[in-house]
């Protein structure tokens, strides 16, 4: 019984490590989640996926189309560039919200760990706080980063997921057209 821990640790040992250092992840979330606090939305959107901020952008871009009279949201339509319209619409949603973007700036964010998945991909444990209300909210969260071959880069994934969703709902199931699948299997954030 005594060969089970020595051929356990051996299996470890022989583990590829990944060829970027997952800490390189956990700076990435942190970096992200100050950006957030900071409201430096041009800083968020230069941390973020490109993939996601382009389809972000997509969706940015359909929202602006449709509200380009609403006071605030006629920059969408013409942002020029993903980083652009992702600030773009955070601008305009903080503006439209002022108690949000002061329960953004109460955002602290505590590194737990992280996960990796593949050499690739890592899933970051944080516990958030936020003041809501007069009131601290904790929770524990997943950011994932992705290396993109030249740094970490956060995932927006199943937030994005979920807000053009909502939209779609909110606006009477309108499909913006933005799902890349072909069929309509729910997609996986995590798989792309």
């Amino acid at each position: 019984m005594r060969l089970l821990p020595i051929v356990a640790l051996l299996a470890l040992a022989a583990r590829p490590a990944l060829a970027q250092d997952p800490a390189g992840a956990e700076a990435a979330a942190r970096a992200y989640s100050d950006a957030f606090a900071e409201g430096d939305w041009q800083a968020v959107a230069a941390l973020t996926d490109p993939d996601d901020l382009a389809r972000f952008s997509d969706f940015v871009g359909v929202i602006g189309e449709m509200a380009e009279d609403e006071p605030g949201m006629e920059e969408l339509a013409d942002a020029d560039t993903p980083e652009a319209a992702f600030a773009s619409f955070m601008g305009a949603v903080m503006s439209m919200m002022p108690e949000m973007a002061g329960m953004m700036q109460s955002i602290r964010t505590d590194i737990l760990g992280h996960v990796p998945e593949g050499d690739s991909l890592v899933h970051v444990v944080t516990r958030s706080h936020v003041s809501m209300f007069g009131s601290e909210v904790s929770n524990v969260e997943v950011v994932t980063a992705r290396w993109d071959g030249a740094r970490w880069v956060v995932k927006l994934g199943e937030e994005l997921d979920g807000m053009i969703a909502g939209m779609e709902a909110g606006l009477g199931g309108m499909d913006f057209g933005l799902d890349d699948d072909d069929d309509d299997e729910p997609r996986d954030p995590k798989k792309r």
